[in-house]
C-alpha cells in the first residue's frame, strides 16, 4: 500500500489529501496561516520572484473559512481531531490581534456541540528561531500562549508548545546538525524496518520522532484511552483495501486553499503521479507584472531550491482587472507601488505635550518640562527616538473641527481636550509607539520595539488607559473615530468624560473588539524599607514594558513611604516625578545587574570539572566549558529526609561572538537513550575584547554518560538553502561529561539521588494519560525528556523505540499500533490544516496505518 509513497500525489501535496482505512480517515489540507489577509484590508497582488503567488482577487481568509463550514456541514462526518497552524510569530508583544482576528472567526464556525478536540501549533515547533530558545524568551513565549489560550476560554481547544516540542531534536531531522535554526521538517522519507519489539517487521516510509509523537497525540484525542479502546476495539483487526483521494497542485504557487475541492479518488495501493495528475493540477503560472516587479522587495525567504523575492503590491481591483494586470506592465493602477521610505534605524517613541502657562495638575510649568525632559532621556538611554507631537500636528487631520466642536459642545476642560488631540496627532505622525510623559521604560528596549511594533494592530498595553500604545496609522485613526461615535450627544452631570472613559467604552463593544488588550505597564512602586535607605524589588518588575508615574501611583507611594523620594509630602512626590523617576530606573538598572549575577552564576562553590591543554582549546577563539554550582544536602531543610534537587549543569560559552550576527545552542545527547537541550540564561559583554559571554542551563533527570555538543549558528543561516553555511562545532564540541550520584570528584557531575530511570518509570506509571486530561493548558508548556531504545522505558513509545516522558504535564502520551488503527470500531475523521511541516504529522499517520505494499510510492 505505501510502497511508493514518495512519489505518489498524497507525498508532497498542496492541496486536499485524505486517506481512508477501514474506520480512520485522515486529511491533510494545505492551509498557510501567513497568507490570510486582515479582514477588510486592500487588494494586494504578491508575486515570488517573476510569478504570481497570489492574485489580488483571491481572499485565502474567505476561503480559509468556508473550509471550516465544509468540515462541520454534516454531523455525520465530523471530525474528532483538528490539528492547525495558526499563526504566532510574536513572541514579547502581548496578545496577537491577529492571531485572536482568525481563530475567533474559525471558532465561531464550530458546533457547539461538537466534542471533538482542537490542537492548535504556530512555526515555533519547526525549530525555527534559535534566538527565541533563551530562557527569558520561552517564558514569556509560554506565558502569552497560555494567557491567549485561555482567553478561548474552550476546554475542547489545546494549545501545543512550538519551542517546546522541536528543541531536544533540533540536531536530529530534515538537515541535521548542519541546519540547526532552519525551519526544520520533522519527517523525511526512508526505508527501515520497524524494531523487532515494536510487534509487525513493517517497513517504514517516513521518519521523524517529533512528527510521529505528534500524530500519536492526535490518535489519542480520537480514540479515547487505551483501556477504553481495548474494550471498543473490533475483535480481529480489518485490514480492508485503501482508498484515497486527492487534489494536488504539482507546485506550490500559485498558492491556492480551496474549499470543496473536486477531488479523484482511488482504491489500493498508492501509485506514483502518473501524467493525467500532472497535467490535471497543473496551474496556469502567471508572471508578475512588470509595475509589481518594480515594487521593492517587502521580504525574502527560502525555499528548499530557490531564494524567495516577496513583493506585495496594492492594487485597486475596481478599474484593473487580473487578465489587464497580466496584458498591460503599463495598466494605470491607482496604488501600484508604496515608495520606500527612509526608515529610521531606531523606532520612535512620541509623546504629547503642550506647556501650559503657570502649569496644572499639581506641577508648575517648569516641573512639567522637566518631566518631559526625564522622559526624553530615559527612553533614549534605552536605545530609542523619541518626537514630542504637539497641537500643531493634530490640526492637520482632516476632522480636528469636528472632534474639538464636538468635545466643546459637551463641556469638554482644555486638558481632556488635548488627551483626545493626540491621537489625531498620531494618525498624522505615521502611527506607531506613544507613550504619556510619565511613563518610563522597564523592558522595552529599542530592539524589543522594533519587533513588537512590526505588526500594525492596534495594542493597547495597560488595558483601557491609554498610557502606553502601537498601532498603524491606519489603526490610530479606526480606533479614534470609534471613540468618537460612542461620545454621548449630551453630558449627564456626574459624567466623566476623557480619551480613557472612551477607550474603556471601545473595550465594552465585542463589534470593535479587534484590537490587543493586556497588562504589561507597572502601575506601583515596589521598595523594600530597610532601617535607613529603601531597596528596589525587581522581582516585581518582571516581563513589565514601562512603569507609569501617575498621580495616584505617586500618591500613594508617598502615602506608604516608599517613594524613590526621601521625606516627600503627597503634594511633593507628584510635583517631584521627574526626579523620582531617574531615581527608579537607576536603581532598576543596578537591580537587574545583581539579579542576574545571583540567579544565573551563583557567587559560591561554582566548581569546574573540564580541564583544557594547549592543543585541544584555543583560548583566543570561541570555546565552552562545563560547571556546576555546588548543591546542599538536605537542601537547607530540618528535615533530614529530604533530598536536594539536583544542582543545575552550566555550559559556558567564551569568547562568544557579536549576538547580532552569531548565536548558539548546547545540545546534550546519549547515544540511543537520551537527547535535550540547554535554555540560555544569560549573556554579557566583554568590553576590552568585544567579545560576549553566554550561559546554558540543563538539569539531567537521570545519571549517566553525555556529549555536549555547542553549535556556533551564524543568523539567517537558513536562508539560503542554495549556498547554506554550516553550523559549526565550537570546541570542545561533542565533550563527554559523565552524571552520577556519587560526591563530586574526578569528572562526575552531582546529580540527586531521587534522579533515576526507576523514579521516572514510578511517576510516568501513576500518571494519567494526556487525552484525558481536560484543561486548555494542558500541552501550553510542552517540557520533559526524550529517551531512546536503549532504556527500560518502551510501552507506548513510537516505532523508532524512542519515547517522550513529559516532566510536569502531570500525564502520558499513550501510542497506537497499526493493528489498533485497523481495529477501529466506529468512524474515526482526523484533520490536519497546515504547511508542509504539518504535512508531516499527517503522513507519519498515513505511514503508520498503511502496509508496506500500501505505501510503496507514498512520496511520490
Amino acid at each position: 500500500e505505501k510502497e511508493e509513497l514518495s512519489s505518489s500525489v498524497i507525498g508532497k501535496c498542496w492541496g486536499r489529501a485524505l486517506i481512508k482505512k477501514g474506520n480512520l480517515e485522515l486529511v491533510y489540507q494545505d492551509f498557510r496561516a501567513q497568507m490570510f489577509e486582515p479582514f477588510g484590508s486592500p487588494k494586494v497582488m504578491e508575486c515570488h520572484n517573476e510569478k504570481i503567488a497570489k492574485d489580488a482577487d483571491d481572499s485565502f481568509i474567505q476561503n480559509a473559512a468556508d473550509t471550516w463550514v465544509e468540515m462541520f456541514r454534516d454531523k455525520d462526518s465530523w471530525p474528532d481531531v483538528i490539528f492547525m497552524f495558526v499563526l504566532y510569530d510574536n513572541v514579547g508583544h502581548g496578545r496577537d490581534g491577529l492571531f485572536f482576528t482568525h481563530l475567533e472567526h474559525f471558532m465561531s464556525k464550530i458546533p457547539p456541540s461538537w466534542n471533538g478536540t482542537l490542537l492548535l501549533a504556530d512555526r515555533f515547533w519547526s525549530a525555527i528561531g534559535v534566538t527565541h530558545r533563551s530562557y527569558h524568551k520561552y517564558h514569556l513565549y509560554l506565558e502569552e500562549i497560555n494567557e491567549m489560550v485561555h482567553a478561548l476560554n474552550d476546554t475542547r481547544v489545546r494549545w501545543l508548545d512550538g519551542m517546546g516540542i522541536s528543541r531536544e531534536m533540533v540536531m536530529y531531522s530534515e538537515y541535521g546538525p548542519d541546519g540547526i535554526g532552519a525551519s526544520q521538517h520533522f519527517h523525511g522519507f526512508c526505508d527501515v524496518p520497524y524494531l523487532e519489539d515494536m510487534g509487525q517487521n513493517n517497513t517504514m516510509r517516513v521518519c521523524g520522532n517529533v512528527t510521529e509523537i505528534l500524530g500519536q497525540l492526535l490518535l489519542s484525542h480520537a480514540l479515547g484511552t487505551k483501556k477504553q479502546f481495548d474494550l471498543e476495539k473490533l475483535e480481529e483487526p480489518k485490514d480492508e483495501a485503501l482508498e484515497y483521494c486527492h487534489a494536488c497542485p504539482l507546485a506550490l504557487t500559485p498558492f491556492k486553499l480551496v474549499a470543496y475541492p473536486e477531488v479523484t479518488c482511488s482504491e489500493g495501493k498508492l501509485h506514483p503521479r502518473n501524467d493525467d495528475e500532472v497535467y490535471s493540477f497543473k496551474a496556469k503560472q502567471k508572471i508578475c507584472p512588470q509595475w509589481c516587479l518594480e515594487h521593492e522587495v517587502d521580504e525574502v525567504i527560502p525555499s528548499q531550491s530557490d531564494m524567495i523575492n516577496i513583493r506585495r503590491c496594492k492594487v485597486d481591483l475596481a478599474d484593473v482587472t487580473t487578465s489587464s494586470i497580466e496584458s498591460a506592465s503599463a495598466a494605470k493602477v491607482k496604488s501600484q507601488v508604496t515608495p520606500a521610505k527612509d526608515k529610521p534605524t531606531k523606532p520612535i517613541m512620541h509623546t504629547f505635550f503642550e506647556s501650559v502657562v503657570g502649569g496644572c495638575c499639581g506641577m508648575s510649568q517648569e516641573q512639567h518640562e522637566q518631566l518631559l525632559k526625564a522622559w526624553k532621556e530615559s527612553w533614549e538611554a534605552r536605545g530609542w527616538e523619541t518626537m514630542i507631537l504637539t497641537a500643531q500636528d493634530a490640526r492637520k487631520h482632516k476632522d480636528f473641527g469636528t472632534l474639538e466642536k464636538k468635545l466643546i459642545s459637551l463641556e469638554i476642560n482644555e486638558y481632556n481636550r488635548r488627551c483626545y488631540w493626540r491621537w489625531l496627532a498620531m494618525v498624522e505622525a505615521g502611527g506607531g509607539w506613544i507613550s504619556d510623559y510619565d511613563v518610563f521604560p522597564l523592558e522595552l528596549t529599542a530592539e524589543l520595539g522594533a519587533e513588537m511594533g512590526k505588526n500594525g494592530t492596534f495594542k493597547a498595553f495597560d488595558n483601557h488607559v491609554p498610557s502606553l500604545i502601537h498601532a498603524s496609522s491606519n489603526e490610530w485613526d479606526r480606533v479614534i473615530h470609534l471613540m468618537m461615535d460612542l461620545l454621548p450627544n449630551k453630558r449627564a452631570d456626574d459624567t466623566v468624560i476623557s480619551d480613557m472613559y472612551s477607550l474603556l467604552e471601545v473595550s465594552k463593544s465585542s463589534s470593535k473588539n479587534s484590537i490587543v488588550w493586556s497588562y504589561r505597564v507597572k502601575t506601583s512602586i515596589n521598595y523594600t524599607k530597610g532601617s535607613d535607605s529603601l531597596s528596589l524589588d525587581c522581582s516585581k518588575y518582571s516581563k513589565q514594558l514601562a512603569i507609569h508615574f501617575s498621580h495616584h501611583l505617586c500618591k500613594r507611594a508617598a502615602s506608604a513611604q516608599v517613594f524613590p523620594l526621601a521625606n516627600v509630602t503627597i503634594d511633593e512626590a507628584v510635583a517631584r516625578r521627574a526626579e523620582a523617576a531617574l531615581l527608579l530606573m537607576d536603581d532598576y538598572r543596578n537591580c537587574q545587574d545583581r539579579h542576574d549575577d545571583e540567579h544565573v552564576l551563583p557567587k559560591k562553590s561554582l566548581r569546574s570539572f573540564v580541564n583544557y591543554n594547549d592543543t585541544s582549546v584555543n583560548k583566543s577563539d570561541v570555546y565552552f566549558r562545563v560547571i556546576q554550582s555546588m548543591s546542599t544536602k538536605k537542601n537547607n531543610s530540618s528535615n533530614p529526609n529530604i533530598t536536594a534537587p539536583t544542582p543545575p549543569i552550566l555550559v559556558e560559552v567564551i569568547n562568544a561572538r557579536n549576538p547580532e550576527n552569531y548565536e548558539y545552542t548546547v545540545t546534550i545527547s546519549s547515544n540511543k537513550i537520551y537527547t535535550g537541550t540547554a535554555l540560555q540564561v544569560k549573556s554579557t559583554k566583554h568590553n576590552a575584547t568585544n567579545s560576549f559571554r553566554h550561559i546554558f542551563r540543563w538539569i539531567p533527570s537521570f545519571p549517566g554518560e553525555y556529549k555536549i555538543f555547542v553549535h556556533q549558528v551564524l543568523n539567517g543561516v537558513h536562508k539560503d538553502p542554495l549556498n547554506r553555511q554550516p553550523t559549526p562545532l565550537v570546541s570542545p564540541s561533542p565533550l563527554s561529561i559523565i552524571v552520577g550520584q556519587q560526591k563530586g570528584g574526578g569528572n562526575v557531575f552531582e546529580i540527586s539521588s531521587e534522579a533515576t530511570m526507576e523514579r521516572i518509570e514510578d511517576r510516568i506509571r501513576k500518571s494519567v494519560p494526556c487525552q484525558t486530561v481536560n484543561r486548555v493548558d494542558a500541552y501550553s508548556k510542552w517540557s520533559g525528556d526524550w529517551v531512546g531504545p536503549d532504556t527500560p522505558f518502551q510501552d507506548h513509545s513510537i516505532r523508532t523505540g524512542w519515547r517522550f516522558l513529559p516532566r510536569d504535564m502531570g500525564c502520558h502520551i499513550e501510542s497506537f499500533s497499526r493493528r489498533d488503527l485497523l481495529s477501529i470500531s466506529k468512524k474515526k475523521s482526523i484533520w490536519v490544516l497546515g504547511t508542509s511541516v504539518f504535512r508531516g504529522v499527517f503522513l507519519s499517520l498515513v505511514d503508520l496505518i498503511l502496509s508496506p505494499d500500501e505505501k510503496e510510492e507514498l512520496s511520490s
